[in-house]
């Protein structure tokens, strides 16, 4: 099969979950004998790395390779605020047609998006469709692209969403959170706001209209995919409250990479020394996955010999109160700084860690570390919201729950901490990508 992955972006410009999945899933399916091209948002670093592709007022594109799988990194020029709610530019489609010309394949069998943004939506479906009329349509729920927050939270709470999407009640929920008071206030003020469209106007006026256009591109979405990939029941229902027929969705549980898998059948025992209980926290440092939560319950907490934290990550942030956090963390004793890891030397970290910390603040749709965590003998405590939830429930003998955001609820967790000892079985991501594959070639017919 002649294959296209969009994704958010890409190896070697980017580092995260969806870049591990993605690129696990290419080279499977690269290895089986299919063709893969991959389409990512890059980096203006790309731009110094490669020669231009293919370039116009629309879009900017170059092409490389990894793993010998073509990658076309793209930006999209000049986005209007309409356009990032949208996920479409009309002038944009001409110029992915060009692309797509450009490239050796001529006919696709299968675009599966594992992202949905202005730089990779709408303008890349509706040029596949023109250029491979049969293509059929699937999509990995990898992040709340349902949602105009990107959070799936609803209103100012630390909750999980269960509202069907409508205009009125999703304006009001972004309105709450944003300004952080009780979507009973914000519901009858809603009502007042005309749906506009001027980019001159203060924001304000025309979030209504945003929120309309976000949900009608979703709902465009939904007519254009054959199959949808979920990693939790929370997404699942979430696509049923969006109008996705339920034989459309495929529900999926996350992999681990060979450098986690030890191959084991079942539950065995773990013999880790616990003189000293070591905690790791492997992600992004932002304050959607938590990490000031994480820092203020660590600082929090008096220095002991029994216990460390040791926390992998890129040392880069733009947000203020973490870099004060960090250089306060950075004091004590009792935190190791990793730095950015491979996958190999995550794998070799988590050997010896005892217990991964996963504080996120949104809905963690099914994170990848849980599982990774998990294969190598970590226990977790996790945020009681979205996919963490779902995970401590299947890793039950492994996971504790804290109260989203909730600091003193944390360092309980960590305080009453006591190694399990326990080992759980855990899919690779050969099991995962063999299922992909093979609902694949359920509805594609060569």
């Amino acid at each position: 099969m002649n294959i296209l992955l969009p994704t958010y972006s890409y190896f070697p410009y980017n580092f995260g979950g969806t870049e591990v999945y993605v690129a696990g899933l290419a080279r499977y399916l690269f290895s089986q004998g299919h063709s893969v091209t991959i389409i990512a948002g890059t980096s203006p670093k790309a731009f110094i790395d490669h020669e231009i592709f293919f370039e116009d007022a629309q879009i900017k594109t170059v092409r490389y390779k990894v793993d010998d799988i073509t990658v076309i990194g793209v930006i999209m020029k000049d986005s209007t605020t309409s356009e990032i709610y949208r996920k479409y530019r009309p002038q944009a489609d001409i110029s992915w047609s060009l692309v797509f010309a450009r490239l050796s394949s001529q006919k696709w069998d299968i675009l599966h998006f594992n992202a949905y943004t202005s730089a990779i939506g709408q303008n890349i479906l509706y040029a596949i469709k023109k250029h491979s009329a049969t293509v059929k349509v699937f999509f990995s729920y990898h992040l709340p692209v349902s949602c105009i927050k990107n959070t799936l939270l609803y209103s100012n709470l630390k909750e999980a969403c269960t509202v069907k999407p409508s205009v009125n009640i999703c304006t009001a929920c972004y309105l709450a959170g944003r300004q952080n008071i009780s979507v009973g206030i914000t519901k009858p003020l809603v009502q007042l706001i005309p749906v506009l469209n001027n980019e001159k106007l203060p924001f304000f006026f025309n979030l209504k209209y945003l929120v309309q256009v976000s949900i009608n591109a979703f709902q465009e979405l939904i007519s254009a995919v054959d199959k949808w990939f979920v990693f939790s029941e929370q997404i699942d229902k979430i696509l049923l409250l969006n109008g996705v027929k339920q034989d459309n969705i495929f529900a999926l549980r996350h992999g681990v990479d060979n450098v986690f898998s030890d191959n084991f059948p079942g539950i065995s025992k773990m013999n880790k020394n616990t003189n000293q209980l070591i905690f790791l926290y492997v992600g992004r440092f932002e304050k959607i996955k938590g990490f000031d939560t994480l820092l203020k319950s660590w600082c929090g907490l008096k220095e002991v010999q029994q216990r460390k934290l040791e926390i992998i990550g890129e040392m880069q942030t733009e947000n203020t109160d973490i870099k004060k956090l960090i250089e306060i963390a950075s004091h004590r004793k009792d935190i190791i700084w990793h730095g950015k890891k491979t996958q190999k030397e995550i794998a070799s970290i988590m050997e010896y860690t005892h217990c991964t910390i996963i504080p996120s603040q949104w809905i963690e749709i099914g994170p990848l570390v849980f599982h990774e965590a998990i294969s190598k003998g970590n226990d977790v405590i996790a945020a009681d919201i979205g996919g963490c939830k779902s995970l401590a429930e299947l890793y039950s003998k492994k996971s504790t729950l804290f109260r989203t955001g909730n600091i003193k609820s944390l360092q309980q967790a960590i305080i009453d901490f006591k190694y399990s000892h326990v080992k759980l079985p855990v899919i690779t991501q050969i099991e995962n990508y063999r299922m992909v594959e093979k609902v694949y070639q359920q509805i594609v017919i060569i």
